[in-house]
């Protein structure tokens, strides 16, 4: 049994998401909402051949998990969950989750103190101080924190950024972006584009 999100031909966005679908030989059926139907591969194609057959401008591309099925430490949106909903509910990833929040509050409050004294403009770009060389390195140590448990979760080795660029892909943190909404000329940032 595979799994594939039905798009259309711009690409995959949570917004133009049109339906998920759980498709095998003969048979592809709509997961997201009930009582759809199926459809039947057509005599001398596939159940998918069928399927993309009947839905013109569409991709259906496949899931690399199933409905219910997720990566230790990452949370993803599906249609109707939240930004941050995992999942593992255990109390063990609770406490993590909670101690990782209270590192992000953390910094934003450094950051924050650091831009009531140093305003953020060009012009002020070269400033230096311990406090502002302290945010890069708790930034910077939450992360690789991070990063180790995730690929330790994964069973896989976590010692240098060799092995957390690994996380590149998965974790779609090319695609990430800071906003820095109380100075709006600043751009966004993308730390890990490229």
């Amino acid at each position: 049994m595979s799994y594939y999100v039905q798009s259309a031909l711009n690409g995959i966005d949570p917004s133009q998401v049109l339906g998920l679908w759980e498709v095998d030989e003969t048979t592809a059926r709509r997961i997201d909402v009930s009582d759809l139907g199926r459809f039947l591969a057509r005599p001398g194609t596939t159940a998918l051949e069928t399927l993309r057959s009947s839905y013109p401008g569409t991709t259906f591309d496949e899931m690399e998990l199933g409905p219910g099925e997720y990566y230790p430490g990452m949370a993803r949106p599906v249609l109707w969950e939240s930004l941050g909903r995992n999942p593992d509910q255990s109390v063990g990833t609770m406490s993590r989750r909670a101690s990782a929040s209270g590192q992000l509050h953390a910094l934003i409050q450094q950051l924050e103190q650091i831009c009531r004294v140093v305003h953020p403009k060009d012009s002020n770009f070269q400033a230096y101080g311990h406090e502002i060389r302290n945010v890069p390195i708790l930034a910077c140590t939450e992360l690789e924190s991070q990063w180790k448990a995730i690929l330790a979760a994964h069973r896989t080795k976590a010692e240098n950024t060799m092995h957390y660029v690994k996380l590149c892909a998965p974790m779609k943190l090319a695609e990430y972006a800071v906003e820095f909404l109380y100075y709006p000329w600043m751009p966004e940032r993308r730390p890990f584009e490229g």
